[in-house]
Order: C-alpha cells, then structure tokens, then sequence
C-alpha cells in the first residue's frame, strides 16, 4: 500500500489540518490520517460512508489562509484576492482533471465546496510505487514488464497532456504499480499550483525532486511543456533500471552552459537489458534542451 509524499511544508501549527473523524460533505467522507502536505494543499486519508478508502486534497495555500474552526479565511486584507483566485484555479482545474478517465490515472471522484475552500476525492491506489520496487528490488521487474510499465504510463500522459495538462511532478513516487502490474499516475498537485502561482502566489518551494525535474521547472518564468513531463517520467524509468538516480538537470545545464561535456551516462552503458532503440528514446527525452526531446508520446513510442 502506498501513499505518494509531498512536500514538508508551511503549516504552521496542528490546528492547521483537519482532525481524524472531522467529518465532509454532510458526512459521507470522514477524515481518517493526515498523510502530507505542501505550500499549496493538505492530502488526507479518508474513508467514505461505506468504510472504503480515499484521498482527499484540501485547497490550502498555507502562506496566504489560516483556519478559523473549520474554515480557511486570508490571513490578511492583502492575501483575500490571491486566495480566492487560487480557490477558483483550483476548482477549475480539479474539474478538468475529473474528465481524465484512463485505467492508468488515478479517477477524479468528487470535487466539492465547503469550509470555505474545496476538496478533491481521488481513488486510493493500492499497490507499490517505483522508488518502493527500486529500493526493495521486489517485486523483480523483467525488461518486458519494465516495456509493459512505460508504455501504459505514456498512453496515461497522453491522455493528460491532451487534456491541456501538464503534471509536472512525475517521480518514482507518484507511479503506483498495481497487483496486476498496471502503472497508475498519481498526484497531480503540481499541476494545480502552477495555476497558484498565475493567481499570484509567491509559494515556491520545489515541486519534483531535482534528479527527476528538467531544469526549467526550477526557474521561476520559464517555459514549460510537454517535454518536461518527458523528461521527468525519462529520468524514472532510468532509476528503475539502473537503480542510479540521474544527474541534477541543473547540474547538467551548468556543464552545459559552461562548455563542459554532460556527466549524464546514456542507459545503455548502465544495462544490457534493452536494445538501443529502447535506451536512445529513453536519451533523448532525457535531453539537457527542451528543443532536443520527444515531444508526444506518440513519438516516443515510434522510436522505441
């Protein structure tokens, strides 16, 4: 069983975060753990009126609200526009991640109003994520489950991204790998706070860890796409196999910049597992340039 953590945050003090048993939605949903948090939202494990598990993500955007009781209030007359603009991006995005039905992203349930903020109901995925199945080396992935694995993550990106969505925050673990072997992609926070910061936020703590995230996610401005979320899944599935995480994208961008040759090392000098076909579409998405990746999952597939 797993649970994808994000990052440690601002909250302040406990009465920040819903109590266990705090009751949503006239009841159906009650608060069960707190599992994370991060500048923006505040993820819970909750069960249904039917004792089945869920998760719920609470709009919170620490740096701009406090609660008062139940309900998120601004902390000041300054932060009330950002904080309503937030709550509105929130809510529109949430509704349009609602519409992605695909067996290999996790469902949308519910997304609704109250306390003064929203809350978005997200299936619970029971199963391990990549970095577990990276650390623990179990359960033991052959190089056709590894194809298997890759191949249905790019169908769920695809769905996403033709959506106009990006995920921004792919790591080894926000992909769940089910009993049945189906990857599942999860945690989609990342997506809402880049509509935070158009609101206005100044919440800019990173997002996806720096081994994993294409250097433009880490500069404030810059423009990021489709090859970004190439670049992260790239840079996963090359932990999976290697077992080595992958040089910095920013470290990598300095060499770059500085004439110096990439310390990337290509997968194929790291296994004998794939055929180069596999380990050069793997290369090229994990390209230091945005211009030099694949940018659809289609094409990636056609190269493999």
């Amino acid at each position: 069983m797993s649970i994808a953590l994000m990052e440690r945050p601002v909250i302040e003090t406990a009465s920040e975060v819903l109590e266990p048993g705090c009751l949503l939605h006239d009841g159906y949903y009650a608060i069960t753990e707190l599992l994370s948090w991060s500048s923006f939202g505040i993820t819970y494990l909750a069960a249904d009126r039917n004792g089945r598990a869920v998760i719920i993500k609470e709009c919170y955007p620490s740096a701009f609200c406090e609660r008062h009781g139940l309900n998120v209030v601004p902390r000041d007359s300054a932060a009330a526009p950002v904080l309503e603009a937030t709550l509105y991006l929130f809510l529109q995005d949430a509704r349009s991640l609602a519409k992605l039905q695909h067996p290999n992203i996790a469902c949308v349930e519910r997304v609704f109003e109250e306390n003064a903020t929203a809350y978005i109901v997200v299936e619970f995925i029971d199963g391990l994520d990549l970095l577990e199945i990276i650390e623990h080396s179990w359960p033991q992935l052959s190089a056709d489950n590894v194809r298997d694995l890759l191949n249905k993550t790019l169908d769920a990106l695809d769905k996403v991204h033709s959506a106009g969505l990006l995920h921004r925050d792919i790591s080894p673990e926000n992909i769940i790998v089910t009993g049945a072997n189906e990857p599942v992609l999860i945690d989609f926070g990342a997506t809402l706070k880049t509509l935070a910061r158009r609101a206005g936020s100044r919440s800019e703590l990173p997002i996806s860890k720096s081994s994993y995230a294409p250097h433009e996610f880490f500069v404030s401005g810059s423009k990021q796409d489709t090859t970004g979320d190439f670049y992260a899944l790239a840079a996963s599935f090359y932990h999976l196999i290697t077992g080595v995480m992958p040089v910095d994208g920013q470290a990598r961008l300095s060499a770059h910049l500085a004439g110096k040759p990439d310390p990337y090392i290509p997968l194929s000098h790291l296994t004998d597992d794939f055929d180069m076909a596999f380990c050069n579409a793997l290369d090229c998405a994990l390209s230091i340039l945005p211009k030099d990746r694949v940018r659809s999952a289609e094409e990636w597939q056609r190269n493999l």
